[in-house]
């Protein structure tokens, strides 16, 4: 099964796929593909800009989707769509967003049935992004 972990920065989601990690034989983790395309020369702009969080979900997408099964990801394409749309906020995210949920069907079809259903609701207050996933599955572990 792969595992995505998502959350704001310093929440621990590091930690969290360390502690997975140690207790999931089998499993490899793969780090926030800001960090993995930093390592293989992407050049980042100095300022967070809504092109570089495209580049990154582009990333996240492909290494998700392209990994085995036993994977721990640190960080995956929903925090960046979050953080982009925080950051330019007049920006069209709709493909994205469709991209998003058909990786999510897609990741989660054969674990859990069919997704009826997925909503995102983005919340803003004083620029703090505060957002609620919801999903509903016919079929749950």
């Amino acid at each position: 099964m792969r595992i995505a972990i998502f959350g704001a920065h310093k929440v621990g989601k590091t930690t969290l796929a360390e502690e997975l990690l140690e207790n999931l034989p089998g499993y490899t983790l793969e780090t926030e593909p800001y960090y993995q395309m930093e390592s293989s020369g992407f050049e980042f702009s100095e300022e967070p800009n809504a092109e570089d969080f495209v580049e990154q979900f582009n990333y996240s997408v492909q290494l998700i989707s392209q990994s085995s099964n036993d994977v721990l990801f640190d960080r995956c394409f929903i925090d960046i769509l979050a953080y982009l749309h925080i950051l330019d906020p007049h920006r069209n995210i709709k493909p994205l967003f469709e991209k998003t949920q058909a990786m999510i069907s897609e990741i989660f079809h054969d674990k859990l049935g069919p997704i009826k259903k997925i909503r995102a609701e983005i919340i803003y207050s004083d620029r703090v992004l505060i957002s609620n996933y919801l999903n509903s599955f016919q079929n749950r572990l």
